[in-house]
């Protein structure tokens, strides 16, 4: 096991987190070691006796530390950067609260560990989390021994570890998953980056905000030095995907078909750029060359015939009107 200063301030405070129990402080140690000089608020919900609180405020130099526990006797853990908020993890409203008067950038669910409020509290704060930020769930061990596992059930229907399967599913759909039978994580997870699972625990990351536009500048001068038409092609479908600017698009649309005037889908690209630039003539002649260069794909050539009487029909609608 390789040396870990988290672990070491964890075993100095006594947190049952260190490795002399369930030794989540090396792996936390990787995971959140950017943050450790960051002017950020950590969310802890769960006190008890306040030892990873204390462990928190050492290790992380500049971070407001607070504490949540439905307990008013945690108060009396309030020193220093730790500040303690008296609420139940159940609670939507006092949850939204707290996120807003100490936005958080890492949230540590500690608490109840029942099975209802794992999801709930889940659902409320990541929305709130910082982008870039981190939602750790721990001790889903309990959820593994039959009895304490019905203890822990509370009025869940999933079990946690059945909750962050499904979960985990539509992060790999990653956009593809409108055929899943299960909502988890619906309304959010185009938002989640990754999970990464520890033994007892997981680390939910949130997607860092981005400049999209300084994005397409780098991408564009990427596609330029590469040369590459599938590149040009792809830069004008996530710009299309994400909302980006039409003449950003059709300009990577047209050097893809620049480099490959061959391929129909480069084509069926700017035909789409066009139509929605309201270029309703570009995009019917964009698409009847896709057709003019498709071969041995009789679907697809049914799919652009549709799609060019469609744009057809717009042109002469726009035309008489």
């Amino acid at each position: 096991m390789s040396e870990s200063a988290l672990d070491a301030v964890g075993i100095l405070f006594g947190t049952n987190k260190s490795s002399l129990e369930v030794d989540f402080l090396r792996h936390y140690e990787r995971e959140l070691a950017p943050f450790r000089d960051q002017a950020i608020n950590l969310i802890e919900i769960g006190v008890a006796g306040g030892a990873s609180l204390l462990t928190w405020q050492q290790f992380f130099s500049l971070a407001k530390i607070i504490g949540v526990d439905i307990n008013p006797g945690c108060k009396r853990q309030q020193r220093g950067r730790v500040t303690i908020e008296i609420g139940s993890q159940a609670d939507g409203d006092f949850l939204s609260e707290v996120c807003r008067k100490y936005p958080p950038t890492i949230v540590i669910d500690d608490g109840s560990h029942r099975a209802d409020h794992i999801p709930f509290t889940f659902e409320h704060i990541f929305p709130l989390l910082a982008p870039g930020g981190c939602y750790i769930i721990e001790d889903l061990h309990f959820h593994f021994h039959p009895p304490r596992a019905k203890a822990w059930r509370g009025t869940a229907d999933l079990a946690p570890q059945e909750y962050l399967a499904e979960l985990a599913t539509r992060v790999l759909a990653a956009g593809y998953g409108a055929s899943l039978k299960s909502t988890v994580g619906s309304a959010f997870s185009a938002s989640i980056d990754r999970l990464t699972f520890l033994p007892r625990a997981v680390v939910i990351w949130k997607k860092s905000e981005t400049d999209f536009t300084a994005q397409i500048a780098r991408w564009e001068h990427l596609a330029g030095q590469a040369k590459s038409s599938y590149n040009w092609n792809q830069l004008a479908q996530i710009i299309l995907k994400n909302g980006g600017p039409l003449d950003r698009a059709a300009t990577a649309a047209q050097a893809a078909i620049a480099l490959e005037p061959r391929k129909w889908d480069r084509h069926h690209t700017l035909a789409r750029v066009l139509e929605l630039e309201g270029d309703l003539a570009g995009a019917c002649e964009a698409e009847q060359a896709a057709l003019d260069v498709i071969a041995d794909d009789p679907e697809m050539q049914t799919r652009l015939v549709a799609y060019l009487e469609r744009l057809k029909a717009k042109l002469a609608a726009a035309v008489n009107s």
